[in-house]
């Protein structure tokens, strides 16, 4: 796992964001945190070691996205730091599940035929058009051997613990969503009794995005 301290000038207050599988956190490194905020970006979860020590803030918001939902679920409910609030996008604490998150025989297919040409067909799903993709890719694709690795540990961490808990105050679901399927989003809410709001957009929804507080 890696952290990249965008903003970090010891405020008393955190936004930690946690990124999805394969992205490059320098897509998001220009959405602007809170005045009086640090921005951390955490990503690559060839393992799910949190490395950094964040006891020392006073709050942390925490915003989530894709299998950044999940990672979160997992690491995050035993951290003995104040959250609030905590956002999740376009994935759920379940994500490999055929009611609940990315259906079981789509994610194995992914994870079986795995290669760089697929993965630019992912990247072409997750964006929905021309204009996203170009913006998405704008910033240099991680390896495909560290992007890889990375599913495969993850695909080894659902199978081992299929399921994160974690208290989310609000979920956002794209309707356009091509990788978690939308209905799979809201039932996976639904039985959690975290409030969701929809918005029409891809799986990949932050070309638009200037500050992080419009997620919030």
């Amino acid at each position: 796992m890696k952290t990249d301290k965008i903003k970090y000038a010891r405020h008393p207050q955190l936004l930690l964001i946690f990124c999805g599988w394969s992205v490059s956190p320098e897509i998001l490194r220009d959405i602007e945190p809170d005045e009086g905020e640090d921005l951390w970006l955490v990503s690559d979860y060839r393992d799910l070691l949190f490395p950094e020590d964040i006891s020392r803030y006073e709050k942390v918001r925490l915003i989530a996205w894709s299998f950044g939902v999940y990672v979160a679920s997992r690491i995050c409910p035993d951290w003995p730091v104040r959250f609030g609030p905590c956002i999740a996008i376009n994935g759920t604490p379940r994500p490999v599940d055929d009611r609940e998150g990315i259906p079981l025989s789509v994610f194995q297919g992914t994870l079986q035929q795995l290669s760089p040409e697929n993965i630019r067909k992912f990247n072409r799903r997750m964006c929905g058009s021309h204009e996203v993709l170009r913006h998405y890719e704008s910033v240099p694709l991680r390896p495909f051997e560290e992007v890889s690795a990375e599913l495969r540990h993850l695909s080894d961490e659902v199978n081992a613990h299929p399921e994160g808990s974690f208290a989310w105050d609000k979920a956002w679901v794209s309707t356009s969503d091509r990788i978690f399927p939308p209905d799979n989003q809201k039932r996976a809410w639904e039985k959690r009794d975290v409030p969701y709001q929809e918005i029409n957009a891809p799986h990949y929804g932050f070309n638009q995005t200037k500050k992080w507080t419009e997620w919030i």
